[in-house]
């Protein structure tokens, strides 16, 4: 299936490419026919120009424009706009709208990238979000979740971006936060004419302090041309760049400072009494980023019937690389080595006065290959025809490909034995492990002189296993509608709108984890001999100082408090293939020989089908001045799947193939209203009820089944068995107002009451939070049945402001100063937790406060603006006992500046992130408490340089 599909893209990729060479050729052509037309055609050529600047120069108008006719509450970006801007990447660009948040998942690196991942509307959570692709649904290709990754999308391929917040009953129903639509350009975008070229270079600053790879180029093609009623528009583009993250964290999460209190009293309700624990670890993250896509659009427009095309293609394909330093408190008993104050191995217990004491150090190297690819096609054609002189109708079908690879994942670990401050390194130890973590940003340990000499031997740490797996899902997505519009004469009643839509799509997923007994351990001197067996710590393979690798002389915050290394990933790579690739195929096989499922490569195991069904009722009424827009929709949506469910008898655990179904409806009345008392202003009101389909994990069914020795059912794990979406009803009010000039202001305010609430983290693969809401309850045979707790009921509210104005009066070159702002400021709440330990929390990452603030400048061909935008905190994870997970603020300053040298040739320069300001930063309970390893830590990505050129033939 893959293969297929890889081979059908490329296909679409040369069909795109074909396309823009025949353009160009029949341009010429026609230019060339009658050498007695050329003044004729200089003429058009020149007219052709001319339309070409003024439409590049009115899009953001167009966008405003749209933005102000709607009927509901919208904003929306043009292409032109986005160009401006000083990134590549989509979640980062549209995060400066109204109530759009941008966010990153560390977990996969990704907020090393210095590129955001997901974006949302309010910051509710991804499966409160609709994501079309020129008013269709696109693929979801996460595993388990429904966020939908923005890395495949590219301004380079999108004429605008609409983000309507209150959408009408003609639109999918489960869009409780809205809906974003894509809209990929045409010739009439264009005047009907164009052939244009854009390149740009980058450069990533903190790669280029550290002497790694900086540098960066994007390239882009597009034209247009109209055949009397035929329109074709294509383009081709591609990037590729260099970036560097660095990150400190710690090596595990907090402990209590003191434990002679009451044990009963969780860690999140005494923040005074809590130490870190372990160690602490500093992170290198490499990355290469390649992009490329095209865009396809035909259109033909008769007397009666309107037809079209339209078609893209984008993939991202990420080389991720982490290597990271760290020093953490351990013993090892098998060197008898013992601790002096209760004579365990353990490096970390409680003195007689119950304070936190660590004994012992061990140093380590860790590498982390965490490559991914992904792809995205959607095609959708369709049409207009007009029936009568009072009904229309229109028409699509439309076909979505997504996949999400993780092909290769590599882990590798390198440690020391364990430092307890003795001669031979056996007994008591006599040194402890001091760790300062008062500034949160950078933890530092306090080491003894035989601490630092252990640390600074590389010899110390050899290689100890080597392991990794791979992840791979996709989804095909078919949906097809029909709309009707009937227009009347009536006094009140204006038109009755209805229409149907069916979607289908089809799910696979599987990934792959080696771990545990799966493991290869390395033996000897031989960087190719290993063992399935579990050997000593530190007593493996090549050391460090062996490894072939380099060295890092400097890092954020001041240098690794052991000298950094990074290992040779060609090494760490033929590790891999020649040793945990056979591995895999091994318990892979075991399926074909004896039907046995091996946890470590059928445990994300998914083959589900999907489908949904549409219909709706509308109507366009006028009373009093108001336009009314009263509707009614209905859902039904199914879902069946073959997965995996985990066996667990004992000790051992084992999987077994499990079959399910699900279906649920929904009905949604809503009411859109408008009142326009002139040109320029416009007030707007709506009620409407909405829904967020439940990820996917969820339509599953039970996770696990536990028995005992006797193979009876003790204990079951299920996700939601009544299959209780959130559900919303959701009010807005809008007003609006224009200047001729260009300026306007709008105010909203909304409020939305929300049920059946699952707090899930927005994060990749990982939709709930397992623990906070778990409700466990023993039944008269016996069986402990856990499941999620959905009985939650939650809030949002909020204010939006947002507005541009642009100082026309002023003199001179000054009347082209303007000013751009946007604030969001909102209150969300839900409980979390069941029984005496349910507590009110705030929605997962939905940040209290938003805003961006942007000084401009348009004249003389020349375009400036300084931006700093800004998001808040938010809710990363609730926890059951430890103080929750946040997300420090993240905000950016960045400059852009371009300029129209002549009609044809534009160029342009930006800097993102002038204050070199953090990236991604979580912290437990309040900000002077980093987070631990896998959630993040603090992480920088520096400044971003970018020159841009666009010459238009």
């Amino acid at each position: 299936m893959f293969t297929l599909n890889l081979v059908t893209k490329k296909t679409y990729l040369a069909t795109v490419l074909a396309s823009l060479f025949s353009l160009n050729a029949m341009a010429q052509d026609t230019a060339a026919t009658n050498t007695d037309q050329e003044v004729d055609e200089q003429q058009n050529n020149a007219a052709i120009e001319e339309v070409v600047t003024t439409g590049q120069l009115t899009q953001s108008n167009k966008a405003m424009a749209e933005q102000f006719e709607s009927a509901s509450v919208m904003t929306t970006m043009s292409v032109e706009t986005m160009l401006n801007m000083p990134q590549e990447n989509l979640a980062n660009i549209l995060g400066r709208l109204p109530g759009l948040a941008a966010s990153a998942d560390q977990s996969r690196n990704q907020a090393g990238t210095g590129e955001a991942q997901y974006l949302s509307i309010r910051g509710l959570d991804n499966s409160f979000n609709a994501f079309t692709m020129n008013g269709v649904r696109v693929a979801q290709t996460d595993a388990t979740t429904r966020a939908v990754s923005l890395n495949l999308f590219s301004p380079f391929s999108i004429a605008s971006v609409a983000v309507d917040k209150a959408p009408s009953a003609q639109y999918d129903g489960d869009n409780i936060a809205g809906i974003i639509d894509f809209r990929t350009p045409t010739a009439e975008d264009f005047g009907g004419e164009v052939l244009r070229v854009r390149t740009q270079g980058t450069l990533a600053g903190r790669a280029n302090e550290r002497g790694q790879d900086d540098d960066g180029f994007a390239i882009q093609g597009e034209m247009a041309k109209t055949f009397g009623r035929f329109g074709v528009y294509g383009n081709l583009y591609y990037s590729e760049k260099n970036t560097l993250g660095e990150s400190t964290a710690l090596q595990q999460s907090w402990l209590k400072q003191n434990n002679l209190g009451d044990a009963d009293v969780p860690k999140r309700d005494d923040m005074t009494n809590l130490a870190p624990r372990n160690g602490v670890q500093w992170n290198f993250l490499r990355n290469n980023i390649e992009r490329q896509g095209a865009t396809l659009s035909f259109d033909y427009q008769g007397d009666a019937h309107k037809l079209y095309l339209r078609s893209t293609y984008g993939e991202y394909a990420l080389k991720s690389w982490m290597d990271q330093a760290s020093l953490r408190a351990e013993l090892d008993g098998g060197l008898g080595q013992v601790n002096p104050i209760d004579g365990t191995s353990s490096g970390t217990v409680y003195d007689d006065f119950g304070n936190l004491s660590l004994w012992g150090m061990r140093s380590g190297a860790y590498h982390r290959t965490e490559h991914s690819d992904q792809s995205l096609l959607t095609v959708k054609i369709g049409g207009e025809s007009i029936i009568n002189d009072a009904l229309t109708m229109d028409y699509y079908a439309a076909y979505s490909d997504g996949q999400q690879d993780y092909p290769l994942r590599i882990q590798t670990a390198f440690y020391s034995p364990t430092y307890n401050g003795t001669a031979d390194g056996t007994g008591p130890a006599t040194e402890q492990l001091i760790i300062n973590a008062l500034d949160p940003n950078n933890p530092r340990l306090v080491l003894t002189p035989g601490q630092q000499a252990f640390a600074n031997d590389l010899n110390n740490p050899k290689q100890w296993y080597i392991t990794g797996g791979y992840e791979e899902s996709e989804e095909q997505k078919l949906q097809y509608g029909t709309n009707f519009n009937w227009q009347l004469d009536g006094d009140a009643l204006k038109a009755v709108k209805f229409g149907v839509m069916y979607e289908d799509a089809d799910r696979l997923s599987n990934s792959v984890d080696l771990g545990g007994d799966d493991r290869a351990y390395m033996l000897g001197g031989d960087y190719l001999a290993y063992s399935r067996d579990g050997q000593p710590i530190g007593q493996q393979g090549l050391s460090l100082a062996e490894f072939e690798g380099t060295f890092i002389d400097d890092f954020m915050g001041g240098p690794a408090q052991m000298p950094f290394f990074i290992p040779d990933t060609g090494m760490i790579e033929a590790q891999y293939y020649g040793i945990v690739a056979p591995i895999i195929e091994e318990l892979r096989a075991l399926r074909d020989s004896d039907g046995i499922l091996s946890p470590r490569v059928w445990g994300g195991y998914v083959d589900g089908q999907e489908s949904r069904l549409g219909a709706y009722v509308m109507a366009e009424m006028e009373l009093g001045g108001w336009k009314l827009y009263p509707g009614l929709r209905y859902e039904d949506n199914s879902f069946d799947a073959v997965y995996t469910q985990e066996q667990q008898l004992g000790d051992e655990s084992s999987l077994a193939f499990e079959e399910t179904s699900r279906s649920y409806d929904q009905w949604m009345p809503s009411l859109i209203a408008n009142y326009r008392p002139d040109d320029n202003t416009v007030y707007r009101a709506s009620v409407r009820k909405s829904y967020s389909r439940p990820s996917f994990d969820l339509l599953l069914g039970p996770s696990k089944v536990s028995r005992n020795d006797k193979n009876e059912v003790v204990a079951i794990t299920v996700g939601n068995p009544n299959l209780s979406p959130v559900e919303a009803w959701n009010f807005d009010a809008n007003a609006e107002f224009i200047s001729n000039q260009g300026d306007f202001f709008s105010v909203s305010v909304y409020y939305k009451d929300l049920q059946n609430v699952i707090q899930a983290t927005g994060q990749t693969n990982s939709p709930v939070l397992d623990g906070v809401s778990e409700v466990t309850e023993v039944g008269e045979d016996g069986v402990a049945i856990t499941r999620l707790d959905n009985s939650a009921s939650g809030k949002v509210y909020g204010i939006e402001l947002d507005g541009q104005y642009t100082f026309s009066s002023l003199p001179g070159a000054l009347s082209g100063l303007g000013v751009y702002g946007n604030i969001t400021r909102q209150k969300t709440s839900t409980d979390v937790g069941s029984g005496e330990d349910k507590r009110e929390s705030w929605l997962t990452q939905a940040p209290e406060l938003m805003y961006t603030a942007e000084v401009n400048y348009r004249n003389y061909d020349l375009f400036a603006a300084l931006t700093y935008s800004y998001t808040g905190k938010r809710l990363y994870r609730p926890n059951s006992t430890d103080p929750d997970l946040w997300m420090h603020s993240v905000s950016s300053l960045d400059l852009s500046v371009s300029y129209n040298i002549n009609d044809d040739l534009k160029i342009g320069a930006a800097v993102e992130n002038l204050l070199d300001s953090h990236n991604f930063w979580t912290y437990y309970g309040n900000e002077q408490y980093l987070s631990d390893d896998r959630n993040g830590g603090y992480v920088e990505t520096g400044r971003f340089f970018t020159v841009n050129m666009t010459y238009t033939f």
